[in-house]
């Protein structure tokens, strides 16, 4: 029984470390993050706080689903402290002219209130055009120094993956592009080490309790396992009788063949640009 408890006081110390940090991020970082309140920008007139999350100008969305983005929406942007906006309509652009439009209707003539001559506004909007068939991600501001093209590619791919095919009546489909878009730009946007130590909480769960069953195990073992004083414990005498070793090779010759080129319908286009009404944006953009 002794013997028993020594073997496990490793993993136990080890499970109560464990517990007592995922408790410290669960129940205290929450408090902390209510008594810090918010920043001036979400409170100016111009800023987040009194802003329009959602425009369906080409009625995507039920009445339903019109209320929960908007408030999904607000939330995020309010917890990554600058505007996470989404767009339709029904202008039958392509999709480079779907993001001067994000950038110069939206982003510019909507949140540039306090924004400095010749800077773009801090924010990201994702705009669908569905005579179009296109969508695209604009980011400006402290967005666009924050997220490169491959950020933003994968933040409009994962929109994008709700809505492959759909038609106009899909509107959960939309809905749902409208979800993984905000749930996205939260990953990347989302700057608090209270988000940032939970985002991956049950992951996080999983691997430790592998790792301390892994460490039993190991602990186990060594206690039943014991050594020989020398090699010939570990041989059985007279078990083989080598008498030619040869060494064979097969497939020895290489073989180069090009690789497939991407034949698929889609486009894609990333990088950035200046918007008509000055400042730098970045952006992705492709068909659905």
């Amino acid at each position: 029984m002794r013997r028993l408890r020594k073997i496990l006081r490793v993993p136990a110390l080890y499970a109560v470390f464990l517990v007592t940090v995922m408790a410290a991020v669960f129940f205290s970082a929450p408090a902390a993050a209510d008594t810090g309140g918010t920043s001036d920008f979400l409170t100016d007139a111009g800023g987040v706080s009194g802003a329009v999350y959602l425009y369906d100008d080409a009625d995507l969305l039920t009445d339903g689903e019109k209320q929960e983005i908007e408030t999904l929406l607000k939330g995020v942007s309010q917890r990554c402290r600058l505007p996470v906006i989404c767009v339709t309509t029904d202008r039958g652009m392509d999709e480079y002219a779907l993001r001067e439009y994000l950038a110069d209707d939206i982003l510019s003539a909507k949140f540039a209130e306090n924004t400095e001559s010749g800077n773009s506004p801090d924010g990201i909007v994702y705009g669908i055009d569905i005579s179009g068939r296109c969508d695209s991600v604009v980011s400006g501001g402290s967005v666009y120094e924050q997220l490169g093209s491959s950020e933003l590619d994968s933040i409009r791919e994962r929109a994008e993956d709700e809505i492959a095919g759909a038609a106009r009546s899909d509107h959960e489909a939309f809905a749902d592009a409208f979800r993984a878009f905000a749930k996205r730009s939260e990953y990347y946007l989302n700057h608090s080490v209270y988000y940032r130590l939970t985002r991956h909480w049950a992951a996080d769960l999983v691997i430790a309790a592998v790792i301390t069953g892994i460490v039993m195990v190991i602990l186990f073992s060594m206690q039943k396992s014991h050594m020989e004083a020398g090699a010939a414990d570990y041989a059985d005498r007279g078990s083989m009788h080598l008498k030619r070793s040869q060494d064979i090779y097969l497939r020895t010759g290489v073989v180069h063949r090009q690789a497939p080129k991407n034949t698929g319908g889609g486009s894609r286009g990333s990088g950035s640009f200046t918007g008509g009404g000055g400042g730098n944006f970045g952006s992705s953009s492709g068909r659905f």
